[in-house]
């Protein structure tokens, strides 16, 4: 509850200071000029990248689960996230793994995290990529935060090796220090069984093929729905530049928000618009007509497999 407040207040902060920066007249320049028929194609960049989505869990459970439900799941839990708190939607995904397949709700977390570390992983590197091809690396501020990120992503790296190779010596010195604190049985209970897990997990044949189809969910498949969303409003930008604003908005909902990451979405958005020397105007259109576009169509994907779990379920089908 705390963590959901806290979301709420930095949204609602977020909220403020757009609304205090809001230009009415950038949404009049372009009122007249979308277009309304690319949001079919961004539907269908929306769909792909589910199915992108589903195939790298299916594989992460190590095909323990039907591809169809692993579709269903991420559907459900990618619409979910945009009207539930505190990231709602991944425990809904988890409790529908669990209820279609029995696998334990520990296993589950367990390639959870590691589907977020991979996420994180190329995000960053997109980022750090975008950084570099715009020329941003140039000045002292820029060049700090390219740094830093590089920096982030080695001690993942090496933090992933270590639980991999070193794993009986992170456990022993978990337990310890869990132990001299008083706290030993949290940790036999809570964390021990995902350690050992993920170490387990990170060998090069499961690991590879989720990471590569990663990097092509995100240079492809979201590549084409921000694609659209130009398309759709007539404001374009590069190919390069799209993927720094799609950076500047995986780091915005990363932030603890309010549901789907409305405010901290937009302010992240405006931010990379800015840095490319467009106005803030053009920021603020561009993120609210993503943001929109995304909750309309995948709420409505969610809400069509939700029903149709639930009728399922009622009808033990």
């Amino acid at each position: 509850m705390r963590k959901f407040a806290i979301g709420i207040l930095i949204s609602l902060l977020a909220i403020i200071l757009l609304a205090y920066k809001f230009d009415l007249n950038e949404f009049y320049k372009i009122k007249d000029g979308i277009s309304y028929i690319y949001f079919l194609p961004f539907a269908m960049s929306g769909l792909f990248g589910y199915s992108l989505f589903s195939l790298r869990w299916y594989l992460l459970l190590e095909k323990k689960i039907k591809f169809k439900h692993a579709f269903a799941c991420c559907i459900l839990g990618g619409g979910a996230n945009m009207v539930l708190p505190a990231r709602g939607g991944d425990l809904l995904r988890i409790y529908y793994c669990k209820s279609e397949t029995g696998i334990p709700y520990a296993g589950l977390l367990s390639k959870m995290f590691i589907e977020k570390v991979i996420d994180f992983i190329t995000v960053i590197l997109i980022g750090l990529v975008s950084f570099f091809l715009l020329g941003m690396n140039s000045d002292t501020e820029s060049y700090a935060i390219f740094t830093y990120s590089a920096i982030l992503i080695l001690g993942i790296v090496v933090s992933l090796f270590l639980v991999r190779f070193k794993n009986a010596l992170i456990v022993n010195i978990l337990s310890g220090s869990f132990r001299l604190i008083g706290k030993d049985h949290f940790f036999e209970v809570k964390l021990k069984h995902h350690i050992i897990e993920i170490g387990e997990f990170l060998t090069l044949k499961t690991f590879f093929f989720p990471g590569i189809l990663t990097v092509v969910m995100w240079l492809t498949a979201y590549f084409l729905g921000y694609y659209c969303i130009q398309e759709l409003i007539g404001i374009r930008i590069t190919y390069v530049e799209t993927l720094f604003i799609m950076f500047c908005g995986a780091m915005g909902v990363a932030v603890p928000s309010a549901p789907s990451g409305i405010g901290v979405y937009h302010a992240a958005v405006i931010g990379g618009f800015t840095l490319l020397g467009r106005t803030s105007g053009e920021g603020l259109v561009f993120a609210t007509a993503t943001h929109l576009s995304q909750f309309m169509i995948f709420s409505l994907m969610a809400l069509f497999v939700y029903l149709y779990w639930t009728w399922r379920r009622r009808h033990k089908k």
